[in-house]
């Protein structure tokens, strides 16, 4: 897959659909037990752990890839060790970095790749009817070492 990001985007970022209120929860569920992980190594870390942008962003528009944003509007994406991982592998390597027990779901990731798909993409397709949406994007705090790409 082509990669566009500029070099400076470290190796974490993730795009959202920023329309559907599922995906801005749950984005917010992970920052606050993510920043909870972090605390300690807080004043050992000064650069960036993390980056974030929803689809319909202006940034998203100008520096990602259209097979990224329209996929991003299915599907999660997360661009990890200079890869795009789509869907359920995308969610791996975030609740990696989750304190304990949210970090025990990285157990889910054993499962057999299909099932975790078609359970996915069964949430997915149903979304909007079961959450809503919204106009745009949540903004909402992000812990230290995170930072949200908009303009």
């Amino acid at each position: 897959m082509k990669n566009s990001l500029p070099d400076s985007i470290p190796d974490l970022l993730v795009v959202f659909d920023g329309q559907c209120i599922l995906c801005n929860r749950t984005l917010q569920f992970y920052l606050e037990r993510v920043a909870k992980a972090e605390k300690k190594d807080c004043q050992n870390n000064t650069g960036v752990n993390g980056y974030y942008t929803a689809a319909q962003s202006p940034w998203a528009q100008r520096h990602l890839p259209n097979h990224i944003l329209q996929e991003a509007h299915q599907a999660i994406q997360t661009h990890h060790n200079k890869h795009w991982l789509s869907g359920p592998p995308a969610l791996w390597p975030l609740i990696a970095r989750m304190k304990n027990p949210w970090r025990l779901l990285i157990i889910l990731s054993f499962l057999p790749r299909p099932l975790t798909r078609a359970l996915y993409r069964f949430i997915a397709r149903r979304r909007y009817r079961w959450f809503g949406t919204q106009a745009s994007c949540s903004l909402f705090e992000l812990p230290p070492g995170h930072q949200l790409l908009h303009h």
